[in-house]
């Protein structure tokens, strides 16, 4: 029963958008006065879906499936009628082809099921500008080097990967037309109205049936630093500002699964 339970919350996740997560992780950015920004991001992310948690709940084969009844007055559990476990499995069948459509929406027409998909999904992400290198290290987590220059001259959010469906982004900046920049990364914070990946990873060590896999879960564990040759108008560190060398100033925060505030700054660049 827990096992199905975790189910159901995994599926829930990524309905909510928590589809993606970092784990461990060095991340910077970079804001010049110059015009121009850069943006790393050096560790893991584990895609939710892509590996092992695609068959939570899947049974190998008709086999493998045990029904559960329980008698209405007691709640003790019963043996289940020939009829009651064709239904439950049945029943349990159509879920798994809801879920497994509902992952292939997600991962923008991959189909979790093909045995090709890692190498789809990478091959899809390297493409794009910025990823040096992506590389499976198994159950759905992913050896990352992202690192990108550019102007000045628009928003930036990462990750961003084509065709797949929108999440949290782990980091967001927004360019004002007054020159003054904003740095937020949302995806740093464990925020337990929308993100429950820490929940999961507590129940993942129990529940499981025989010969079943529970994925590992992943948190975040890293640092997240911002700098920059700018004055910063406002932080939430809790040390402050530091200076870097070379003019410039520097923000550490601190990442793990008990950070509940999202990393934020603003800067101008007059």
């Amino acid at each position: 029963m827990l096992y199905r339970i975790i189910t159901v919350m995994a599926a829930s996740l990524m309905v909510t958008s928590c589809f993606l997560s970092p784990g461990k992780f060095e991340s910077e950015m970079v804001v010049n006065k110059s015009g121009e920004f850069t943006f790393t991001y050096k560790g893991e992310i584990w895609v939710l879906g892509l590996s092992s948690l695609m068959g939570i709940g899947q049974a190998a084969s008709e086999a493998d499936f045990t029904a559960e009844c329980f008698d209405d007055d007691s709640g003790e559990e019963r043996a289940c009628t020939l009829e009651e476990a064709e239904e439950q499995l049945a029943n349990k069948k159509a879920e798994d082809a809801e879920t497994a459509e509902a992952f292939k929406a997600l991962l923008g027409g991959l189909d979790p099921n093909d045995p090709q998909t890692i190498d789809m999904f990478i091959a899809r992400v390297e493409r794009q500008k910025g990823w040096n290198s992506l590389v499976h290290k198994g159950e759905g987590i992913f050896d990352v080097d992202f690192s990108l220059t550019a102007p000045l001259s628009h928003d930036f959010q990462f990750p961003i990967i084509e065709k797949v469906a929108s999440f949290t982004p782990f980091v967001s900046m927004i360019v004002r037309k007054d020159n003054k920049v904003r740095v937020s990364a949302p995806g740093f914070a464990q925020d337990d109205s929308s993100n429950s990946l820490a929940s999961l990873g507590a129940l993942a060590g129990t529940g499981a049936p025989a010969g079943g896999g529970i994925p590992k879960f992943v948190t975040p564990n890293g640092t997240f630093t911002i700098r920059t040759d700018g004055a910063i108008l406002t932080n939430n560190t809790e040390e402050g500002a530091t200076m870097a060398g070379n003019g410039q100033k520097q923000l550490v925060w601190t990442i793990t699964s008990a950070t509940k505030e999202p990393p934020q700054a603003l800067i101008s660049l007059d």
